[in-house]
């Protein structure tokens, strides 16, 4: 093996173990959320108008959030196991990440949930 694609191995494998972390976040939170103890999980996280939020969270958006947690988790898994379908799963993450972006911030307005909480931190 070449130095410079040993190092380039090491840097891929970093990043897909970052990846894989930062989905891993987003899958706990996707279960505290919809978990038994989700009111308590929210209102510590968030402001109280969240609970209803989240409680109330309506099925396409909930579809793609499942779609893009599932996705990202396993594109990273199969990019290490050089799999040729993980870039299809990663690009349907992408996809199901943006679409999210998008029904969230054009009908569900989440602004209302975190402005408090970041103007607390300022």
């Amino acid at each position: 093996m070449k130095e410079g694609n040993k190092y380039q191995t090491i840097a891929f494998m970093a990043g897909y173990l970052i990846l894989l972390f930062m989905y891993a976040v987003g899958v706990y939170d996707f279960i505290m959320v919809h978990s038994s103890n989700a009111e308590e999980y929210i209102l510590r996280n968030f402001a109280p108008s969240a609970v209803a939020y989240f409680a109330n969270y309506p099925l396409l958006p909930l579809a793609f959030w499942v779609l893009n947690l599932a996705t990202g988790i396993a594109a990273p898994i199969l990019l290490l196991l050089r799999q040729k379908i993980a870039v299809w799963v990663a690009l349907t993450s992408g996809v199901a990440d943006l679409v999210l972006m998008f029904i969230s911030f054009t009908f569900l307005n989440p602004w209302k949930l975190s402005a408090p909480k970041l103007l607390r931190l300022i």
